[in-house]
């Protein structure tokens, strides 16, 4: 499970408790990996990383992404962080953020 606080370090974006990774995508991303004709969002769900965590092969993947995103966007995105280090809305732009940015995200859960 996951928390549905944008601001909380376990949160992340879940449509009927399903959490996803969510990477968003558009023609003038400050990031080329981010850079998509139209706008676009990718969903990976969280059970893609948790199996391969339980495979002993995440580490890897993550090594070859960033590797490749070195080799085409010049650079690590500054963003990057592993899941319960702090918020995945950071991460999801690509865009960087300076310590005083809030999500502007309000979950209402039905709430008027």
């Amino acid at each position: 499970r996951v928390c549905a606080d944008p601001h909380d370090a376990s949160f992340s974006f879940s449509l009927k408790e399903e959490a996803f990774f969510v990477i968003g995508m558009h023609r003038d991303s400050s990031r080329a990996s981010r850079r998509f004709r139209y706008p676009t969002l990718v969903f990976n769900p969280h059970d893609q990383f948790v199996k391969l965590r339980a495979a002993n092969q995440y580490k890897r993947l993550q090594q070859i992404v960033r590797k490749r995103d070195i080799a085409y966007s010049g650079s690590v995105n500054p963003m990057l962080d592993d899941f319960g280090n702090r918020s995945e809305t950071y991460q999801y732009s690509g865009r960087c953020y300076d310590g005083s940015w809030k999500c502007p995200l309000k979950i209402h859960h039905g709430k008027p």
